[in-house]
Formats: C-alpha cells, structure tokens, sequence
C-alpha cells in the first residue's frame, strides 16, 4: 500500500475500467484498494426518495462505501480514485508522503474537468512538488479524484445517509441547493485545489466509449427540486413574489456574488491539467 492509500471505485461490470486503471496506476508503481461499487442502474436504487437517476444513486452509495472504508481502517486520509481518469507522473508524488496535506484541509480536490473555478490566492508552504494547493471558493463538480481525511470521512457519513442529490453536488455544489434538499454539512468543508491538476476526467483527453461516464446524460436533480418546490402550498401562494425577486438573485448570483469574491482575493479560473493540456470540450 501507498504511504497515502489509494482507493478505486469501480463496478463488477466495468473490467475495461479496471484495466486502464490497473494500468495508470502500475505505470507509476501505485498499488490500491478496489472498492465495488454500488450498480445504481442494475439494481434500480431510484425511487421517490431520490431525486436522480440509478447511476447516481449508485455513484453516491460506492463514495459513501470508501468513506467507510477510510474509517474503519482509521487512515489519517486517503485518495479516493473513479475508474475514468487519467494520472500525470506528478500523481506518484502526491500519493509517497501525506507530509504535504494542509492541517486546514477536509479536501483536497486532485483532479480537473477544466471549468471555470474561483480559487483563493496560494498560501506559502501549501504544495506538493511544484503544484499548489488553493482554497476552493465556488462550485466544482466531478469526483474523479480527491484526498479526503478521517474526521472528515466521519461528518460526511454522518450528515449523508439521508441526502438525496448527486455525488459532487453534496461535496462541492453551493449550500443553498443543499439547504433545498434538507441537507446541510455543518460546518462548510475546507476545500483545497490542486492547480495545476495531476488528475483529469477521461472524457475530457479521449473519445473511447468504454471510458465514456457511465451517469446518464443530464440532472434530474435540479428538476426534482422544482416540482417539489411547486407542490408545496406555501410556494404556489408566494410565486408572484419569487418572480419579483428573481432579478435581485440573479444580481447577486452574477454580480455581488463575483464582487465578494474579489475582494476576497479570489479570481475565476480553468484548472489545468499538469502536463498544459487544456480541453477544448
């Protein structure tokens, strides 16, 4: 095992994943623990409950499966890997010493999917061989790859049996979506980015189909949310005033928001991958 553990995630199915993982990772010396993942699309785990599709479900269920495992071993942290990623020889130094890790750190976020971002300036001392680790102020999605602590792993699983959303929307989407389905983490996580990314998303680099993501296309998460917002009797009497209001949250959203920000010292930013590959799609 790695001075950091690895943990992979990756269906019984999938045996293709699973090569060109074995493969990335033997390329670089890297031994891992395989998680089996929860078949969300086999095992039809949508219900009414959730508001997504069987592939996210499971998708959640197989994260939630290696949080266990981080601490049940009782790891200090671990890397928690998707099966659909590609690894820069810099990932090999990221894995040999945990060192590097930010004690301020719940996250550390490895990989990229090169939208835009909003990223804290670097702080002196946070990095790990020449790539620097940012705090992480806006909506990321993905979680192809990310270093997670114990303690972490430990709120995380205590907040999210009962949440019902997307994988990446519960670890990094704006809190307002999770005030919407009940689920708050309290506190916010600390994230951190690592820039430039020694992990990006498959699909991103290649057009293969078996390394294609296996979510079905679209969100239904955020039209769940909307029909049960229509439902209820409170929002149908108070719709005139939502509609009054909607260009004071989208000032917020796209101005104030952005504002805050900068002042913050945060700037808006495409997190490239460590080899300078920038995707175009």
């Amino acid at each position: 095992m790695s001075a950091i553990p690895l943990l992979l995630i990756n269906l019984d199915r999938s045996s293709e994943r699973l090569e060109h993982m074995k493969a990335e990772l033997g390329a670089l010396g890297l031994a891992f623990e395989r998680i089996c993942a929860v078949d969300g699309k086999a095992e039809g785990l949508a219900d009414d409950t959730w508001q997504i599709s069987g592939p996210e479900v499971g998708c959640f269920l197989s994260h939630r499966l290696a949080w266990q495992r981080i601490v049940d071993a009782g790891w200090p942290h671990a890397i928690v890997l998707e099966d659909d990623v590609r690894l820069h020889p810099t990932f090999a130094r990221v894995v040999e010493d945990g060192a590097w890790v930010p004690p301020r750190a719940d996250i550390v976020k490895l990989d990229t999917r090169h939208t835009v971002v909003w990223l804290a300036s670097p702080r002196e001392g946070e990095s790990v061989d020449g790539m620097t680790l940012r705090e992480l102020h806006s909506v990321t999605w993905g979680g192809g790859a990310y270093l997670l602590k114990r303690a972490c792993a430990e709120r995380l699983l205590a907040v999210s049996e009962e949440a019902r959303m997307p994988l990446d929307m519960f670890l990094f989407g704006p809190s307002s979506t999770r005030r919407h389905a009940d689920m708050v983490i309290p506190p916010p996580l600390r994230i951190l980015q690592c820039c430039p990314s020694p992990v990006i998303a498959m699909h991103r680099v290649d057009d293969r189909p078996e390394l294609a993501s296996l979510l079905e296309d679209g969100r239904t998460f955020a039209e769940g949310v909307r029909v049960r917002r229509k439902a209820r009797t409170s929002y149908r009497l108070l719709r005139p005033l939502h509609a009054l209001l909607r260009p004071l949250r989208r000032l917020g959203r796209e101005r104030l928001r952005p504002l805050a920000l900068r002042l913050r010292g945060a700037r808006p930013e495409r997190v490239p991958y460590a080899d300078g590959h920038r995707p175009t799609r």
